[in-house]
């Protein structure tokens, strides 16, 4: 070979190492880029996940807050309720008891008239029928007929106290008023 044949083999020799340098540079571009690429694209992951998990953690604590807000509105509710209940209860035993201060013979008479009815309607045993006989069938008749009479009047009398203590609660607001209630107190097994 030639002089020139050596030169153009020296050539394409420096040709080759420029062109292995320059693919070797491009390469190492290439691949600092790519990881540039890839570490930004992993800290925008993690930045994305980082968000993402304050985001769920900021919903459990809002959801959190409320459920313990509507959980003590109710307890409060829960209580107050009791509180007005138990003032209602005390209030009504309160009129009963005013009731039977103010009206202690119709108690007496609700006591007899109950105690007659169960003296009548008892059988009568040998021992009585030996010593008593017809008066006490005569006694127990007139005992049963005064009970009756009694009982109604008692039973009136329990009704009107009834509906002035009704009355009194729902002026007091102790209790609501309802003319569903006033039918169940009206009304008589013996009025069927």
């Amino acid at each position: 070979m030639g002089q020139r044949g050596q030169t153009t083999a020296s050539n394409l020799q420096d040709t080759a190492r420029e062109t292995a340098d320059s693919v070797a540079d491009t390469a190492s571009s290439t691949y600092a880029a790519a990881s540039e690429l890839a570490g930004d694209a992993t800290a925008r992951a993690q930045g994305a996940a980082q968000s993402a998990v304050d985001t769920v953690a900021e919903t459990a604590s809002t959801t959190y807050g409320v459920a313990a807000d509507q959980a003590r509105r109710a307890g409060d509710k829960l209580q107050k309720s009791a509180s007005d209940m138990r003032g209602k209860v005390t209030a009504t035993g309160r009129s009963i008891k005013d009731f039977v201060y103010e009206q202690p013979l119709v108690l007496v008479g609700l006591g007899v008239a109950i105690g007659a009815a169960i003296g009548a309607a008892s059988l009568s045993t040998e021992a009585e029928d030996e010593l008593m006989g017809e008066s006490s069938d005569a006694v127990k008749e007139k005992t049963a007929d005064l009970a009756k009479e009694h009982l109604k009047k008692a039973e009136g009398v329990a009704e009107r106290a009834l509906q002035s203590a009704t009355e009194e609660a729902e002026k007091q607001e102790l209790v609501s008023s309802s003319t569903e209630g006033d039918d169940a107190f009206n009304s008589r097994p013996d009025a069927a």
